[in-house]
Formats: structure tokens, sequence, C-alpha cells
């Protein structure tokens, strides 16, 4: 490890926690895992040698539990020595007793007793430009290695104390170190599974200014794991360090390597409040670029991943200003092509290492369909002209969307439209096409519309593979009409001629009888379904209980 300044410095020595965590790379685990892998308990080596006949065989355990409670103890002592260092400042000091209590106790598991009074010595040290006080090279190098440790451990504090200290001194190549580093023995060893799943959820300004400890009795304590908001926290340090080079590609490529992480605006607020107490004002620009940087690359990422874009878009369509936040989405993407910061292509024919992010048509029927359901449809038409000027050819993908959104906003003259204006252009119409438009016409009364519609379908449409989208369409328009004469004669002829009947065929018809509290009807329904082979599901048995609420039956959950 590192001697004491008077005795030289070792440069080549690396912390033990290193090779641990190469080790268990294969296996999936979180950090402070990985960290403690190479070390097992005291049960555990018994077990092992439980048929030697050397001083720690069976007979022997009286020695070993005599020996552990040595350890133990001589464990404690050091544990109070790093401490005490700690509190001093001396980091040497500190990483000497860290690696003597690694080296000398191959079974134990350090926790917060151990890595809270590092963090907060590395937090102390590097929380100011101007009062640092680790000016030798092994001072240095032994307060990285140790804030490695920690982050292995799952406290990552000091790390990106560090490079916050670094950025703020001008030093963006270390900052950009640092980061490569935390790569290799951090994020390369996380399982992103094992982290929190909200992983795109947003942080809100009360709990930006959390860090990984918190305050406990007092006391800080170190988390156990290594969190998404950690991660994010380093990765808009680098990026800002990617910005300050006008590096775009490295930070755009990183943004896409760690893309279980978002990086927004928030991230980079507290960047710049930490930055500033480290005693240094970040500069107007910098920050500017900074955000420009953090929308181009989280936009990039998102689109690689439509379900979760459409997960976004719907929690933008319940936000107060839905307008203004669809309009900057909808730009944010379309700057991918034509902004100064370029990332985006329409073909993965044309993908280079510049432009890496393909922006599937999926994407773009999302977000028609979000703009016409938030009632801005010129912005919509707008934005489809600049679709097709990117070399994009709608398919049904995006006609559907188009659709749906008129009969989702009751539409049904607009919807009337789209679909010749469709047809014209040579798109066939598929199942769900066809449901958008026979479930608008129901929905506004316009039966005979929606029956005609129906009946196109069917000579038209053969061999579909989603029929009954439209079949369920149909009988739930009946139904909504209160015919339920004509929707059981849909029923039956579907029995008779195809297509077979499914689960949502009955619990339509379930539906509509729960919501009269008609339970003959309900239980006439459930009958058939299983007399078809069918058996019933959650929504089956939801409804159904609602039904019998409906019709006030006492003690409805028990029965």
């Amino acid at each position: 490890g590192f001697s004491h300044p008077s005795h030289g410095f070792q440069p080549t020595v690396r912390l033990n926690h290193a090779s641990a965590t190469t080790r268990t790379r294969a296996p999936k685990q979180g950090p402070k895992q990985a960290a403690v892998a190479a070390y097992k308990m005291p049960q555990e080596i018994a077990k092992e040698e439980k048929d030697d006949k050397g001083p720690n065989s069976r007979k022997s355990k009286p020695a070993l539990r005599a020996m552990d409670k040595a350890t133990l103890d001589r464990a404690g002592e050091l544990v109070r020595q790093l401490r005490e260092a700690a509190v001093k400042g001396e980091v040497l000091d500190v990483w000497q007793v860290y690696e003597e209590l690694l080296s000398d106790n191959r079974w134990l598991t350090l926790g917060a007793q151990t890595y809270g009074p590092i963090s907060r010595m590395l937090l102390s040290e590097y929380s100011d430009i101007s009062r640092h006080t680790f000016r030798l090279p092994e001072q240095a190098q032994a307060a990285e290695e140790l804030a490695f440790a920690c982050a292995v451990a799952g406290n990552t504090d000091g790390v990106r104390q560090m490079m916050i200290w670094n950025f703020a001194r001008g030093e963006v190549d270390t900052v950009l170190r640092l980061f490569e580093r935390f790569e290799r023995e951090i994020m390369d060893v996380v399982d992103p599974s094992s982290l929190d799943p909200e992983s795109d959820a947003e942080v809100s300004e009360s709990e930006s200014d959390s860090t990984s400890m918190e305050e406990e009795d007092g006391k800080r304590v170190e988390d156990p794991e290594v969190s998404i908001s950690t991660i994010s926290d380093i990765l808009v340090v680098a990026l800002a360090a990617y910005a300050h080079q006008e590096a775009f590609e490295k930070a755009l490529h990183m943004a896409l390597r760690h893309g279980d992480h978002r990086i927004t605006p928030t991230w980079t607020r507290i960047f710049e409040r930490d930055l500033r107490s480290c005693g240094r004002e970040a500069q107007p620009q910098e920050i500017e670029r900074l955000a420009k940087y953090a929308h181009a690359v989280n936009t990039a990422r998102l689109m690689q991943r439509p379900e979760v874009f459409k997960a976004h878009l719907r929690n933008i369509s319940s936000s107060k200003d839905v307008t203004t936040q669809l309009k900057s989405v909808t730009q944010f993407i379309f700057d991918g092509f034509e902004d100064s910061l370029p990332w985006a292509v329409a073909d993965e024919s044309e993908v280079t290492h510049s432009r890496p992010v393909v922006v599937p048509e999926r994407i773009w029927a999302y977000l028609i369909h979000a703009l016409v359901v938030g009632r801005q449809e010129e912005f919509a038409q707008e934005t489809w002209t600049r679709i097709l000027k990117l070399g994009y050819k709608p398919t049904n993908l995006m006609w559907n969307a188009l659709i749906e959104g008129y009969r989702d906003t009751f539409q049904v003259p607009k919807l009337r439209n789209a679909w010749k204006v469709m047809k014209v252009q040579g798109i066939q119409p598929t199942a769900a096409t066809f449901a958008a438009l026979i479930g608008a016409q129901f929905a506004h009364q316009a039966r005979g519309g929606a029956v005609q519609s129906f009946q196109e379908y069917q000579k038209v449409v053969k061999n579909d593979p989603d029929v009954l989208l439209v079949y369920n369409t149909v009988i739930n328009g009946f139904l909504q009409l209160r015919d339920v004469a004509a929707a059981k004669r849909l029923l039956d002829d579907m029995l008779k001629r195809g297509p077979k009947p499914d689960l949502v065929s009955y619990n339509t018809f379930i539906k509509f009888y729960a919501q009269k509290a008609d339970l003959r009807g309900i239980a006439a329904s459930v009958g058939e379904l299983v007399e078809n082979g069918l058996e019933p599901d959650v929504f089956t048995y939801t409804t159904i209980l609602n039904g019998m609420f409906r019709a006030r039956i006492p003690d409805a959950t028990g029965k």
C-alpha cells in the first residue's frame, strides 16, 4: 500500500477492492456485494475446514472462536484508529489502516463505521478549492483510492466531490479520468436491475438536495447501494466536462452507454449549486451549453426507448403546461436532425459515429397522437410536414396514430377526412385503423356509419391476425347504444362462423351488465365464457365485484 511520506510513495500499488471487483464481474451483483465477495464470514471458513485435522477442525472450534474474538477486537481497534485519523484529515494514516483492515480480515464486511468517516473526510477536504490540504502526490493518490473504495461500497460522494473540485480548478482532463475509472470499476459492475426501478422518474427540487448519505440520529450514514440519483449526479459532472471541451460526440456516446440514467435540467442545477459551494461560480455560457447538451443527449436516449417515450408523453399530457412541453419535446427531436449538435437519422443506413441514433416511425406516431389529443392540431400538421421533409414515408403506424387521436377527441368529421386521405395515398387500413373509425362513429351515435365501416372491413380485409380487435369494437359499440340483441347476434355469429370470441369479447358483456348492476346478465356471460373454454382473468373478477357493489350486495368481497 502507501507508505508514510517519509518512506516514499509507491504509485503502482492499487487498492485490493479493485481486484475483488474484477473477479466478480461475471455474475450480476450490486457494488456492495462485489466489494465484499472476496471475503468470507467465520461460519463459512469453519464449514470449509470442518473435515480438516488442523487447528480449525471440528474438534478445535473453541480455538476458532477465540481466534475470531481476537481478530474482531483487533478489527474494532483499527476502525477506531481509522475514524480518529479521518477526523484529523490524515489521509495517509487512514489509507494504511484501511489496507490493514482488508489484508488481515479476509472475512470482514466493512460498513458505515468504516466508510462514513472516510467520506466525511473527503467531502471536507474537497469542499473548497481555496483550502485543499492534500498537496503531496501520495496524499492525492491515497484520497482517490479511498474515494473509490467508498464508491464500491455504495457511497459515491467522495468521487463526485473530487470531480467537482477538479472542475472548479479547471482540471477537466482529471475530471474525465476519474469518470472513466468510475465507469470501469463501478458502473460496469452494477446490475441495472438492482437499481431503483423508477429510473426515469424526474427528481424534484426537494429531493435533489439529498446525497447518498442521510441523517440518522444526528450521524450521517451511507446508502448500501449505488442509486440512480448518485450515478446521475456523477454523469452530469462528466457531461459538464465534455461540454467544457465542446466534445459533443463523446458526451452523446457516454449518455447512450448509460441509457438507464437520465441527465435532466434538475441535475444541471445541482451541479451549478455544488460548483458554487466549491468556490467557483459557473459562467452563464457554461450553464447554457451544459443545458443544451443535457437536452440533446437525454432526447437521443429516449428515442432508443419508444415505450418510455410514450410514457413520458402521457406524463406531459397531465401537466398544466402541456402545450409548451409538447412543443419543446418536438423541437428537441428535430434539433437532433438540424441543430449544431446533431445525433439523429431517419434510417439505419444513415447511421454514423456522429449520428448514431435512428428515430423510428413509432416515435413520430406517439408524438402525433399526443399533439392531436392535446388539441394542438395545427402544430401536429406542421410536425407531419417536417417529418416528410426528413425523408419519412408514413405508414399505417402514423396514420393510425392520427385517426386514433381524432377518435379519442370525438372528432368524427376530421377522422373520416383523414381516412379518405390515407386511402388516396395508397395506405391500406389495418384492423387498428378500422377499429378507431368504427369506435369513433359509435361514440358519435353514428350507428349506420359504424356498421357500414364494419361491413367494408369484412369485405376488404382477409386473414387479419387482429380481426378480434374490430369485432370486439363493434360489440362494445352496440352495447354503448344499449342494443344488447345486436351485440348477442354478432357474438352468436362469431361462434358459428368465426372469428371465435376471446376473453375480451365476454368481458365487454360483463362490464356492460356490471354497470347496470345486472347480476343475472353477469352470471350468464361468465357461464358462456367458461362453457367456451376460457378462464376469467383479473379484469373479469374486478368487474364482477364492481357489479355486486352496484347491486348493493352485502359483504361482496367475502363472496
